[in-house]
Parts: structure tokens; sequence; C-alpha cells
């Protein structure tokens, strides 16, 4: 992670393993927000608690386990940061990973990536939830210009404190 021009680093980070995956998860609290190094935490902490719920419902139905877990985590998130702060502005993003014998699966809000690598090369790649991406996504910018566009840092999904996601 890098902490960039902050005070604290707001990423949160982590790698387990479960009982039928293993599980990546990367979230970003968003620095122009109060307490995004709380969101991050709270939310990857409340994914690791809930994993016994909803890691067997994956093999039958992925999408509504991921939406559901993720969802929960959330009020997880909202309690973690309520205990420890009166700020309620908190936000995160999430990229998240199960990897399985026999499936991937993946959750992810905001613009914190997933890339696969097959040789060096990127191969996939998760889009942006960017006011940026979405200029990209129409073809008013290049991908190329991203990096440097003056929205870059504007984001059009997050995980807020307070909602939950959909």
């Amino acid at each position: 992670t890098d902490i960039g021009q902050r005070e604290v680093n707001q990423d949160y980070y982590l790698c387990k393993k479960l009982k039928q995956h293993i599980l990546l998860i990367v979230a970003d609290g968003l620095g122009g927000h109060s307490s995004g190094e709380l969101a991050s935490k709270g939310l990857c902490e409340g994914i690791v608690s809930l994993s016994a719920k909803y890691e067997d419902m994956l093999s039958s139905e992925p999408e509504e386990a991921l939406s559901l877990w993720v969802n929960e985590a959330t009020l997880h998130m909202n309690e973690f940061v309520a205990r420890q702060t009166t700020h309620t502005n908190a936000h995160t993003t999430l990229a998240l990973v199960l990897l399985g014998d026999d499936a991937v699966h993946m959750a992810y809000i905001g613009d914190t990536r997933i890339y696969r690598l097959i040789n060096d090369r990127v191969v996939f790649q998760t889009k942006d939830d960017s006011l940026v991406q979405i200029l990209i996504d129409k073809g008013e910018i290049e991908p190329s210009e991203a990096t440097n566009h003056p929205l870059q840092n504007k984001l059009v999904k997050s995980i807020s404190y307070g909602k939950t996601t959909k």
C-alpha cells in the first residue's frame, strides 16, 4: 500500500484461508473523507467474520451470496466505525476475490481493481466506478489520459457509512 500525502494509511488488506476458498481483500478508505481507515478495516473484518455464513452459498447462488455478504459486512463496518468515532462520512472501496478449486468469485466497488495476469500480460481488469471510467466508456478520453485527468479521484460508487450496497 502507499500512504501517499496522508498522515494515516487508510488501506486495509488481508489474505485468509477459509473452509473452501482463499479470500483476498483490498479495501481503500477514501482519503477525502474522515475515518476511511476505520471503514476499510471494519469492512474487511465484517467479511471475514461472516465467511462461515456465506461461503457455502457460493456454489449454488454466487451473485446472491456475494451481495448479501458485502451488505451484511457493510452493517458490521457501520457498527465498527460508530464504536470508534462520531465521524459519519467514512467511505471505502473494495476488491474481493475468492479462489476455489472450481471457480473464482469477485466483488468490487470503487476504483480498487482486480487484475488477472497470464505470462505477464493483463488479460482481465475490473472497471472503475469513477467519472473518468464513464468518460473512457463514452469515448471522450483515452485510457492513457485517466491517470492525470482532473476527475481521476471522483468515484460514482463506494461503500459508505450508513448505507448498504446493491
